[in-house]
């Protein structure tokens, strides 16, 4: 079998790094995956070998996890790793050095469906050869600070309108053409004169009637004419928190009215050609997405 991915794992404890491995190994089979048990070791593979992506914990011995990912930067460009994930349950995500490539973060224990879901999202596609990668568009912009807002307005909005406490598993990239899927999704336009862009939040079914029936007090068992205005309320709600913010700043982002997106698995393609950042929430009820992009207007 031809190997196409390959990985690198990071963890002092070998019975994490033989978990995450075999849950790796079932879910991509085309992916070979390397073990380190300090950051020491971990760096001193990475000088041997280039890795599509390197998992590491941050409270490692020798070196921790962050110096890892710095360090790694470091290497010679057809050395350096591709993509970092960081698992750890000792640190903040906020902690995290972000600003050295693409990171995402996740916390003990391990939601697997959201991991394996991220880890998969990643490699999509990528059995192309790398020089045949869509190319980025001139305009496209990314502040990572810009979706800081989004997530705190959809904690406090799931709280206050639901009653429901959610917690932020992950922050990943993917490209404007790549596509997410839910059962329900509601998308608003996120313009403004400097600008182009929108936000979505994507439900599975079984979350988003769980939250739904929390809202309107009644017990909902399909996604209906009757509820599905309901994630056109929290995008809503969740959109007009974030702006409010957002233009305090200086983004002069415009009104806008949400559409919604019914269907089983349906997906969603933003328009603007910008970094797609996507953050992942867990509810007692399963997880749900938040989206958003932005895309520099042409001067």
């Amino acid at each position: 079998m031809e190997i196409k991915f390959n990985i690198l794992l990071i963890d002092d404890e070998q019975d994490v790094r033989e978990s995450i491995r075999d849950r790796i190994m079932e879910s991509l089979p085309l992916a070979r995956c390397s073990e380190a048990k300090n950051g020491s070791e971990g760096l001193r593979k990475m000088q041997n070998q280039r890795f599509d992506l390197v998992i590491t914990d941050l409270g490692l011995p020798i070196k921790d996890g962050n110096t890892v990912i710095k360090e790694a930067q470091d290497l010679p460009l057809d050395l350096r790793p591709k993509r970092f994930m960081i698992i750890s349950g000792q640190s903040n995500p906020d902690a995290t050095p972000t600003k050295f490539g693409k990171v995402e973060f996740y916390s003990k224990p391990i939601h697997w469906d959201i991991f394996l879901g991220s880890v998969n999202a990643l490699f999509n596609g990528e059995t192309k050869p790398e020089s045949s990668a869509e190319p980025k568009k001139p305009g496209a912009t990314l502040d990572v600070e810009f979706i800081n807002p989004f997530i705190e307005a959809t904690l406090s909005v799931l709280q206050i309108t639901a009653g429901v406490q959610a917690e932020k598993k992950g922050v990943s990239l993917r490209t404007a053409s790549q596509t997410s899927s839910g059962d329900i999704s509601s998308i608003i336009a996120m313009n403004s004169q400097k600008y182009l862009g929108s936000m979505a939040i994507s439900f599975d079914e079984k979350c988003f009637l769980a939250i739904v029936n929390n809202m309107l007090g009644e017990n909902y068992n399909t996604i209906n004419a009757e509820n599905q205005d309901a994630a056109s309320e929290l995008c809503n709600q969740i959109f007009g928190s974030a702006k409010k913010v957002l233009n305090e700043k200086g983004h002069s982002i415009q009104p806008a009215l949400p559409t919604i997106i019914t269907g089983k698995s349906h997906h969603i393609k933003h328009t603007a050609a910008g970094p797609v950042v996507r953050v992942q929430f867990l509810t007692p009820f399963g997880p749900f997405t938040i989206e958003a992009v932005t895309e520099k207007r042409e001067s």
